[in-house]
């Protein structure tokens, strides 16, 4: 057949796009196909046209191939193996959007052989029941398994489709069969289902720890290790509030890799004062971020003194400082009373309201302890902050501030 165009409604530099709909025609089943000014670009069809759907082309991956009949079989003519599969549509889409997405394998894929189907012995392999294939029907399976092994996982279980299709994309290798990628050809390149599935990457803060008290106005560091991949960079920022907002930028490391941990030395100023520090480390990788947070909250407060008293032979009246201090879950209030009679120990809210009566009535003269689980008189359990501690008997009073974290 032979079809001829003439231009009305274009001018002479036109395009005009034509499709074949089979390739099989008559009975013979004679293969169609264009024979003059042939642009294999743009050929990319329906339903592979959509923007939400992942655009396999396929590659060689077998050019010959033992049957079942104990010979030798190869596709003729033979395949660059590891190159494009000749029946591999070819993109951009019309409107330029990048098609196909990646390729996988499609020529020469032993599948799975149905019992009613009668496969050419030729392509019959040993075990008898896998044949030998090749499409794009091929190809798109393998894409299939990668994202249900992707989704498997629970960091990708609500994953959409264009989260899918960015992690598939972005851990596609090139070869010297793709090229540069992406092109209209291959895409973004080979499917690599190891590296698609991998774990994605951590982020551990290690050091400041839980609980640990670093002094304003002295340097300090922060220690960071990653895990499951590198990052470009890894910037660090300090939160004084227990991590409603990490406002203090702390700096920056470049080109950190998983294993050893990596050190980030910093100002402890005074300005960082707080009951409640937090260190936030934002790890970047391409468009991918990845976040980690140190241990729960640390502190930046001047050391505490321990008061020196004079010891005498008669008990005084004392309120010492509790330990641990900070604490989580319970620490212990040790106390001394002069004389017996009835004293209380009460905890409150850095507000002053009151939040536990853990003494109330007749003690003997002599020392004493009490312990706090960190949780108010009707047992609910409060949240980290300063609390403060007051020891009464008679007139005298004294108090204390403890630090509960958690």
């Amino acid at each position: 057949w032979q079809f001829i165009f003439t231009p009305v409604s274009l001018a002479e530099s036109g395009v005009v796009d034509m499709y074949l709909y089979r390739i099989q025609l008559g009975a013979l089943g004679a293969h169609a196909s264009w024979t003059q000014g042939v642009a294999f670009g743009g050929i990319v069809g329906s339903p592979g046209t959509a923007d939400s759907t992942i655009t396999i082309a396929a590659h060689v991956t077998k050019d010959c191939w033992g049957s079942i009949d104990g010979n030798t079989y190869c596709w003729n003519p033979l395949p660059v193996f590891g190159g494009i599969a000749s029946f591999s549509s070819q993109g951009p889409r019309r409107d330029g959007a990048q098609k196909p997405d990646l390729s996988a394998p499609g020529f020469g894929v032993a599948s799975a052989k149905s019992t009613l189907y009668p496969a050419p012995i030729q392509l019959i392999v040993p075990d008898g029941v896998h044949y030998v294939e090749a499409g794009t029907s091929m190809s798109a399976p393998h894409v299939t398994g990668a994202v249900s092994l992707l989704q498997a996982q629970v960091a990708w279980q609500a994953a959409g489709p264009a989260a899918i299709k960015q992690r598939l994309t972005s851990t596609a290798r090139a070869d010297a069969n793709t090229g540069v990628t992406p092109n209209a050809v291959w895409g973004f390149g080979k499917l690599d289902v190891q590296a698609a599935t991998a774990p994605p990457m951590i982020v551990n803060v290690l050091h400041p720890p839980k609980g640990s008290q670093i002094p304003p106005g002295k340097p300090d560091s922060i220690q960071v290790v990653l895990a499951g991949g590198s990052a470009d960079s890894v910037t660090f920022s300090l939160s004084t509030n227990g991590g409603s907002g990490y406002g203090i930028p702390l700096g920056t490391l470049y080109a950190v890799s998983p294993g050893p941990p990596r050190t980030l030395a910093w100002s402890v100023e005074h300005s960082m004062v707080t009951f409640q520090a937090k260190v936030r480390a934002t790890a970047y990788t391409g468009p991918t971020t990845v976040t980690g947070f140190s241990d729960s909250l640390f502190l930046i407060q001047l050391t505490t003194a321990v008061e020196s008293e004079e010891v005498s032979a008669a008990p005084t009246f004392r309120l010492s400082a509790n330990a641990p201090n900070p604490f989580n879950p319970v620490t212990v209030i040790p106390f001394q009373l002069p004389t017996r009679g009835r004293a209380t120990l009460r905890v409150y809210s850095i507000h002053g309201a009151l939040v536990r009566t853990l003494v109330d009535g007749v003690l003997a003269q002599g020392p004493h302890k009490a312990n706090w689980d960190g949780r108010d008189d009707r047992g609910v359990a409060l949240a980290s902050g300063v609390y403060a501690y007051e020891l009464i008997q008679g007139e005298k009073r004294l108090s204390r501030k403890m630090s509960l974290l958690k």
